[in-house]
């Protein structure tokens, strides 16, 4: 009798460590996927796609490499205004994303530079305000944006400033000016309370906010900016480097 009892014991132990290992799932693979389907760069900029889900060796391509070329690591960089398809290969499996390159002019990035450190300096981003954009160009033929402000310091106190960028420093002109390379991350912003108007310039005309903030967000989404503070922030000739 105990030992037909021992049997359906065991019997049933059995059958419960079989229906468990029947019913817990099989541990399966990552599925393989790119980190985007679309992607928006801006001319000059780049972006990284990259494969989860394999170690194997991926190959990629640009079906239309005089819109934007990719690496053998997925940098897609953006060469002139337009679309085009970046595909990874690996194997016999082929995975997408459509890439679309925006074209802005070199005023209108400028101000989306300053617009984005803005964004990064100012402690409070919801007290931020752009009254106004000015594109244009200095008498000496130099590029520049610059963007009338508002926002309010760590005190709470309320800030007038205008943000000028140049694409390079010119002796010829006044102290506002501000030197930049246009391409590169060392992009130096000034804060001033003075107008503009003391600044000769011309072919002068007004922008629209979205616009800036637009290309601000192609410009910057695949760029990593360390925005550094200046001694006197909240002060007249601030100084803000990228």
């Amino acid at each position: 009798m105990k030992e037909l009892c021992k049997k359906k014991i065991l019997a049933i132990v059995l059958i419960c460590v079989f229906c468990i290992s029947f019913i817990m799932p099989v541990p399966t693979q990552a599925a393989v996927k790119l980190n985007k389907t679309n992607l928006t760069v801006c001319r000059y900029h780049s972006a990284v796609l990259k494969l989860s889900g394999t170690k194997k060796t991926v190959k990629w391509k640009s079906s239309d490499k005089t819109v934007a070329t990719v690496s053998k690591k997925g940098k897609v960089t953006g060469v002139t205004e337009g679309k085009t398809t970046i595909t990874a290969t690996v194997g016999k499996n082929k995975y997408t994303c459509k890439v679309t390159v925006k074209d802005y002019d070199s005023e209108t990035t400028l101000a989306a530079y300053g617009f984005q450190a803005l964004k990064k300096i100012v402690p409070d981003t919801k007290t931020l305000t752009v009254n106004e954009v000015w594109l244009g160009s200095t008498v000496a033929n130099i590029p520049f944006g610059m963007l009338d402000c508002s926002f309010e310091d760590k005190s709470g106190k309320k800030i007038h400033a205008y943000v000028y960028t140049y694409e390079q420093e010119q002796e010829s002109t006044t102290c506002y000016n501000v030197g930049t390379s246009f391409y590169e991350k060392n992009l130096v912003i000034r804060f001033d309370n003075q107008e503009m108007d003391s600044v000769q310039k011309t072919r002068v005309t007004k922008g629209k906010v979205s616009d800036v903030k637009n290309a601000a967000k192609y410009i910057f989404a695949s760029e990593k900016i360390k925005v550094t503070k200046g001694k006197n922030f909240d002060q007249l000739y601030t100084w803000l480097k990228l």
